[in-house]
């Protein structure tokens, strides 16, 4: 009996993960059985997660971006730095054996509820299609992307770009930027237009753009704004991903055909390929060997980078709930208020980050306070295990919605479905409320830019001129 290709691929991937959680945990310097075994059973409640989604039969972007980050930030990720580090964490903080089996298992917890939503309400929807009829459109989306228009977005783009070339010179002088509302406001909603201008030329245009030369050098200069607009000068790593994916994603529609080559791509790309490259950018040439890339340690070491903190700093929320109590709510309401200065809400927390960051400086060796904080780590400060599981159900519902942009094909709904769907894995790795000031800026310049270019067209019945329209039959008379 030959065996089948995806088989042996989701076989080698369940493997490779158990193999690496064994590994780790036998050279690890905590010998605890029911470390162990939490840890194999988070392991085995995302292999399961791993197998659902591939038996799906639309992809699904946005839940494979919740599987990358339950496979590398909270499986992999932890795994290493546990066998790495000698009793403390990542984040400096100490490990524990009873903090680091209630972060497993508050991990699970969440990785359980959120895929017993998902495939519930799949299971909801596929019996609701099957005894509800379809209803007809009533409207059809148009494109009124003329010239006048096109110029008018060159010109947004243009001034983004110039704006933005301005905070890159002050960056270089070293000038403290302040980060007002003003400046939150042009750089995350202004400054970031020209990247919903792309994807959308991206999406309507495609493969035409080489014939069109127009519209080939209308898309050309949009892109050179928005390399002026979304680089590492002034935007974090993590906050300009998403964008570059979702280009990456749509210019090649092959990695995204099949839910199994979708989640791969996306494993494959963050857990192989990002530590190849590190190669070209932290090693000196001169000195490698191309024997180095079979080095299972060249792979390992990437992650043990502070990116990888999402475990570590759950562990920390625990602590802190511990120590201070919860929150209940307070960090939500800051999250959901984040364009309120503090000026006018005195008590306004700040982001649950740098709660943990201060608190890690306070207590440990930890020498600043920029750090990230989980959607556990959110809902447990606030709401205690209740939180993770409502958190959880919440995670599930955002994730229809986004699958349901991107299947839909609209003008902008594709494009802006894509791009939140990557921009969930920087949401889930937080801080929630740094997560909704870029999140609502890119949203704000989606539906600035979707409403710019289409409009809705109702859609009219017409009858037939050769068909009289039907009316009562004559009777007739009796002779």
């Amino acid at each position: 009996m030959r065996l089948q290709r995806n088989f042996v691929w989701d076989t080698l991937l369940a493997a490779t993960l158990l193999l690496i959680v064994g590994y780790c945990h036998a050279i690890s310097h905590m010998d605890s059985p029911m470390l162990l075994l939490s840890t194999l059973m988070l392991t085995a409640m995302v292999i399961i997660h791993w197998l659902l989604h591939v038996r799906e039969r639309v992809p699904s972007l946005a839940n494979s971006s919740v599987l990358l980050f339950e496979t590398l930030f909270l499986v992999v990720a932890p795994s290493v730095q546990r066998a790495y580090y000698e009793w403390h964490m990542v984040n400096t903080a100490t490990l524990e054996e009873s903090l680091a089996v209630s972060t497993n298992l508050l991990c699970t917890l969440f990785v359980m509820t959120y895929v017993a939503t998902r495939y519930y309400m799949q299971r909801r929807d596929q019996h609701r299609s099957r005894t509800r009829r379809p209803r007809p459109p009533t409207f059809v989306h148009t494109l009124r992307l003329n010239a006048p228009r096109t110029f008018v977005l060159l010109g947004v783009a243009a001034v983004a770009a110039m704006l933005s070339w301005q905070t890159i010179d002050l960056r270089a002088q070293s000038e403290v930027i302040e980060a007002t509302p003003q400046y939150l406001l042009v750089q995350k909603y202004l400054c970031f237009m020209p990247v919903p201008m792309l994807l959308m030329l991206v999406n309507v245009k495609g493969r035409k753009l080489l014939r069109q030369p127009f519209w080939l050098l209308v898309t050309l200069f949009v892109l050179a704004c928005v390399l002026i607009t979304q680089n590492p000068l002034i935007e974090k790593r993590n906050a300009i991903g998403p964008i570059y994916l979702s280009l990456l994603l749509m210019l090649m529609p092959w990695f995204s055909r099949t839910p199994r080559r979708l989640v791969s791509t996306l494993v494959l790309l963050t857990g192989v390929f990002f530590p190849l490259l590190s190669i070209f950018t932290h090693t000196d040439l001169s000195a490698w060997q191309p024997s180095e890339i079979l080095d299972p340690w060249l792979y390992f070491s990437h992650f043990l980078d502070l990116h990888y903190d999402a475990w570590a700093n759950i562990a920390t929320v625990i602590e802190m709930v511990n120590r201070d109590g919860l929150s209940y709510g307070h960090q939500l309401a800051g999250s959901l208020l984040f364009f309120v200065p503090h000026t006018l809400w005195e008590t306004k927390p700040l982001a649950t980050g740098i709660e943990i960051g201060q608190f890690l400086m306070a207590y440990y060796k930890l020498d600043f306070d920029n750090l990230s904080a989980p959607l556990i780590a959110e809902a447990y400060i606030d709401f205690f295990a209740f939180g993770v599981i409502a958190y959880a159900i919440a995670l599930a519902f955002i994730v229809r919605l986004l699958d349901k942009l991107c299947r839909s094909g609209g003008i902008m709904a594709l494009p802006a479905g894509i791009y939140f769907s990557i921009f969930l894995i920087f949401a889930l790795r937080g801080a929630l409320m740094i997560a909704m000031a870029y999140g609502s800026g890119a949203l704000m310049a989606f539906l600035t830019i979707g409403w710019f270019v289409s409009g809705k067209r109702r859609l009219h019945t017409r009858r037939s001129r050769n068909v009289r329209p039907l009316g009562p039959t004559p009777v007739r008379p009796a002779i």
